[in-house]
């Protein structure tokens, strides 16, 4: 939450990042004889982390092709809760994208995302 939460780490750099960081973590650990067995339980428990940074380089090519709609947002990246999902949209700045209704359609994925999340809640 904290990622989504801090609009300069809303960036494809820090999702790269992330990754590079998390494929060492998992690197070191999985041969080493006393860290090795922990490493099916790390892996798991960063999924979350995992999915946060893979959803932010695939910002790099956003698009309504790419995320059609919230649901297949939600759907691409399951153990990443909705919430974090639309503050990350909510930050994300790209500048160079050249996709025309970048803003608008951005802003329908957030408005979905919200209206899912609602209504799981109920």
């Amino acid at each position: 939450q904290e990622v989504a939460g801090t609009p300069a780490l809303c960036s494809i750099e820090a999702g790269l990042k992330i990754k590079m960081n998390l494929t060492t973590l998992l690197h070191v650990i999985k041969p080493d004889e006393s860290l090795g067995k922990y490493y099916k339980v790390v892996e798991s428990e960063f999924q979350p982390v995992q999915q946060l940074a893979n959803f932010l380089v695939s910002l790099s090519n956003f698009s309504d092709s790419l995320f059609p709609d919230a649901s297949s947002v939600l759907e691409m990246f399951p153990k990443v809760k909705p919430l974090v999902l639309k503050n990350v949209l909510f930050h994300f700045n790209d500048n160079k994208n050249n996709f025309a209704d970048f803003d608008s359609h951005k802003a329908q994925l957030m408005d979905g995302i919200s209206a899912i999340a609602a209504n799981n809640k109920h």
